[in-house]
């Protein structure tokens, strides 16, 4: 039982290193493997930037744009707007933004 798994083991991991060696070859002929990713320069995060008075317009229940709204819960939803205008509504447990300010994730479910 002991040699079994050894071997597949094995077989696992000498499959990976295939795998990878054929990566780093195509990486190489096509030339992007060795260079930096071109970056934006820093932008201020979020919360450096962003207003402490500033107060969200409020929304009637009956106003159409609230009755639209997709449940922020809702994923199976959200995956049919992409690429396409819509609206959640939740209440914002977490922000999360990549280190150049270019996108910023709004977490609706605390953990």
């Amino acid at each position: 039982m002991r040699t079994t798994r050894l071997i597949a083991i094995t077989a696992a991991l000498l499959a990976a290193g295939a795998l990878m060696a054929g990566y780093r070859d195509a990486v190489q002929a096509t030339g992007s493997g060795g260079a930096l990713q071109d970056r934006d320069p820093m932008k201020p995060l979020q919360h450096v930037v962003a207003s402490r008075t500033a107060m969200f317009a409020t929304l009637d229940k009956d106003n159409p744009a609230y009755k639209n709204a997709l449940d922020a819960h809702d994923l199976a939803g959200a995956l049919k707007l992409i690429g396409k205008d819509g609206a959640f509504k939740g209440t914002v447990s977490k922000l999360y933004e990549e280190r150049d300010g270019d996108i910023a994730i709004l977490d609706f479910d605390p953990n």
